[in-house]
């Protein structure tokens, strides 16, 4: 169980601290669990198989498929996630799509929407049925998928900037009016 702790903690990207929160309990018990000094209570395993999503059984070590509870398989999502090895916080930067929104998909409490599906189709490289669970087969997206979802960050980069000079531009602007008022005052 210790080393499942382990992967799925490094797998959303979060700290020993980050669940201890989860547990209401300190950073130094947590790693007790994780290291197997100590045994989890039922509880806080439920607690935390709920929170990875993840099947209770698959937590304690019992069993090696890790479906979510209540479900009969993994959703396309999260298999990508755990076949290429991903943490969400990677996959939440380089798509930025919000990491609570992606903890959601993972858990299978949430399905992409229209856009965010279409960013995570060309990120993981598959089409957008495949991604919501529409297609079984996997079904490669464009051969450039990857250029894509760059595009899109550089895009989304651009439009960031683009607004912060908007912004610096018309401070400035205004300075300018306001200096010019004042020579005006001062030569009249």
């Amino acid at each position: 169980m210790s080393n499942r702790l382990k992967k799925l903690r490094k797998e959303k990207g979060l700290t020993q601290a980050d669940l201890a929160k989860v547990l209401n309990t300190n950073q130094s018990q947590y790693g007790k669990y994780e290291n197997g000094k100590t045994n989890l209570s039922i509880e806080n395993a439920q607690i935390l198989s709920e929170f990875f999503g993840v099947t209770l059984s698959y937590l304690l070590g019992l069993d090696d498929d890790s479906c979510i509870v209540g479900s009969k398989k993994m959703t396309p999502f999260q298999s990508l996630v755990r076949d290429r090895d991903l943490s969400l916080k990677e996959i939440s930067e380089a798509t930025r799509i919000r990491y609570p929104t992606l903890s959601g998909y993972n858990q299978g409490i949430r399905t992409p929407k229209k856009k965010n599906a279409k960013i995570l189709a060309e990120y993981f490289g598959v089409s957008i049925p495949y991604l919501l669970g529409y297609e079984e087969n996997f079904t490669a997206n464009k051969p450039n998928a990857t250029i894509s979802i760059e595009l899109v960050k550089e895009l989304s980069f651009i439009s960031e900037k683009k607004s912060k000079l908007l912004q610096e531009y018309i401070e400035l602007d205004k300075k300018e009016r306001d200096i010019l008022e004042q020579i005006r005052s001062a030569v009249l």
